[in-house]
């Protein structure tokens, strides 16, 4: 059962959500129980499931995310970063500020929507020879290739709307120590892979 302060909160939560943070919605209410949609992208879209202790908001809210786009390990990381922020809410109303919270974080961090591929990059391209450096914000990824005396730096563009649309790359930043006639074939074709990944075949 919900005691009186949640059930203040949430007597016009819908509104306050509404006003207070970008692309959430409130799906349903049961109870103690509150289901909200934050939905940035096609891709980034996930719902949110928040519980009211009975000692609330004395104790933090409980908040548990699914996605059907999102990595579950995404998932699962953004429920500690979320479980930490709670901390300074505590005794006060808490579901806008940890809805706003999390619907920023998404926006900041472009690399929510291909979190997966990120990773595997990391364990399987990444090594003393491939060196990335992200860029979340600017959804920006930066590769730094050293090889056999040369070295290549790649500047790959991750677009908000992401896999809908393609990566961009960037070939007039394009550095390398390698011959143009060389890289240039290169560049091309990997513009066209990523073309041909969002575009159906003619």
């Amino acid at each position: 059962m919900l005691n009186s302060y949640a059930s203040k909160e949430l007597s016009d939560i819908e509104e306050r959500l509404k006003h207070n943070v970008c692309n959430a919605s409130v799906v349903s209410k049961h109870d103690n129980l509150l289901w909200v949609n934050i939905k940035h992208t096609e891709r980034v879209n996930l719902d949110c499931t928040l519980l009211f202790t009975e000692d609330y908001p004395h104790s933090a809210l409980i908040v548990q995310l699914k996605s059907k786009t999102l990595s579950e390990e995404l998932l699962q990381g953004l429920v500690k970063v979320l479980d930490n922020n709670c901390k300074q809410y505590l005794a006060q109303y808490q579901v806008v500020p940890q809805m706003k919270f999390l619907s920023e974080y998404l926006a900041d961090n472009r690399f929510c929507c291909c979190f997966d591929e990120f990773q595997k990059i990391k364990r399987e391209i990444c090594s003393d020879y491939v060196e990335l450096k992200p860029k979340q914000k600017k959804g920006v990824a930066l590769f730094k290739i050293t090889c056999r005396g040369h070295q290549s730096v790649l500047k790959l563009t991750i677009p908000v709307n992401y896999p809908s649309a393609p990566v961009a790359i960037d070939i007039k930043e394009f550095q390398s120590t390698l011959p143009q006639y060389l890289t240039s074939p290169i560049l091309n074709q990997a513009v066209e892979e990523a073309r041909k990944c969002v575009e159906p075949p003619a």
